[in-house]
């Protein structure tokens, strides 16, 4: 039987990563070898997965400004109705203007309704060093300096199936890299800590 590409491997190890983050990460979803510009570099770089998820804060704010419409809605409708019946649907310009401002008020605050994530993944024979995680910083810099971007992540994992050495991990961290490695005892992927 031939040996499986390198290329293929990789790729087997990016879907596999890609489906943890839909499953125990919860990423809505993940697209898989994205090329993105650089501002230091004209050829750009190729992102292993790029994972989009509902941002929890947006959501949390949607609700409470929603909740905060329909209470006001309800006052005025009761206040009315109360005063006289016949006035339940008649709404003033007031208050017609006030759940239009919040209306907007809610797109606003809300902002993006996605986070994104840069995901790393290394399907090495050995451990993750310093030099890919400083790469990968490299890249994360030159994408945050373009003008126009596609993207603005608020994440980055660093995924290798063998683990990281001691000062790669540390230097991850340290920088806001969450890592993870394929746990092959249990089959399934673990975030490591330095400690």
């Amino acid at each position: 039987m031939e040996k499986e590409s390198t290329c293929k491997k990789g790729k087997d190890f990016e879907d596999k990563f890609a489906e943890f983050m839909k499953m125990k990460l919860w990423y809505k979803k993940s697209r898989t070898r994205v090329q993105l510009p650089l501002k230091i570099n004209d050829r750009g770089t190729n992102v292993d997965i790029i994972g989009k998820k509902n941002d929890i804060r947006s959501v949390a704010l949607d609700y409470i400004i929603t909740a905060l419409i329909a209470f006001i809605i309800g006052v005025v409708a009761f206040a009315l109705y109360t005063e006289d019946p016949s006035l339940f649907f008649n709404f003033d310009i007031p208050t017609i203007v006030l759940v239009g401002l919040l209306l907007f008020l809610k797109k606003k605050l809300t902002g993006s309704e996605y986070t994104y994530v840069w995901v790393e993944c290394k399907d090495l024979k050995g451990k993750a060093n310093i030099n890919m995680i400083t790469k990968l910083k490299s890249e994360i810099e030159g994408y945050d300096k373009l003008e126009n971007k596609e993207y603005n992540f608020d994440k980055t994992i660093f995924v290798s199936k063998n683990g990281f050495v001691d000062n790669a991990l540390k230097l991850a961290i340290n920088s806001n890299i969450e890592c993870y490695y394929y746990n092959d005892d249990k089959e399934k992927f673990e975030k490591l800590v330095y400690l």
